[in-house]
């Protein structure tokens, strides 16, 4: 399996400001609200999908307000060492006809990256309406907002544990 963090580093060196829900976990309530401000501050919303991240509540939450409430462009990306089950639950819904990248294979990450690349790259000019590269975007002061928020659940993460949504 990929690492979702690895991908959020590539992408920040491409020169793309990228934002995670990984920092957020620790205090439910203000940090769903953190997080609901940062979707609908982003360009575009990429969710690491994994069987874990379907049966995270927050993480599905994050994914249906992003879809559902913000109308964000959404990248769905699949990662975790996991079958496919996710598609049961109600995240294979949230993505029904969407084109997603498997990240499963960690000898076939460049070839997946560069069509991650592609998508995100054509999505941040779509969403600025201009061509700039996003190193150029992200050197504007008046440009606050992030062009990617990356939304992912550990098998360990903080709050999958005590909520028992994961063994």
């Amino acid at each position: 399996m990929n690492d979702p963090l690895a991908i959020k580093k590539e992408l920040e060196s491409l020169g793309y400001k990228v934002l995670s829900n990984i920092r957020m976990r620790h205090n439910q309530e203000l940090d769903l609200n953190k997080i609901v401000s940062c979707i609908r501050n982003c360009k575009v919303f990429i969710c690491c999908i994994s069987d874990d991240y379907a049966a995270n509540n927050n993480c599905r939450m994050e994914m249906q307000y992003c879809k559902q409430t913000a109308h964000k462009s959404l990248i769905p990306i699949i990662v975790g060492d996991g079958g496919w089950d996710w598609q049961g639950f109600g995240v294979g819904m949230l993505i029904a006809g969407e084109r997603y990248i498997d990240f499963k294979k960690r000898d076939l990450f460049d070839e997946k990256f560069d069509n991650l690349k592609i998508q995100v790259g054509n999505l941040v000019a779509d969403k600025s309406g201009t061509a700039e590269s996003a190193a150029e975007q992200t050197t504007k002061p008046e440009n606050n907002k992030k062009d990617i928020f990356v939304s992912y659940c550990w098998k360990n993460s903080y709050l999958s544990k005590e909520n028992n949504e994961v063994p």
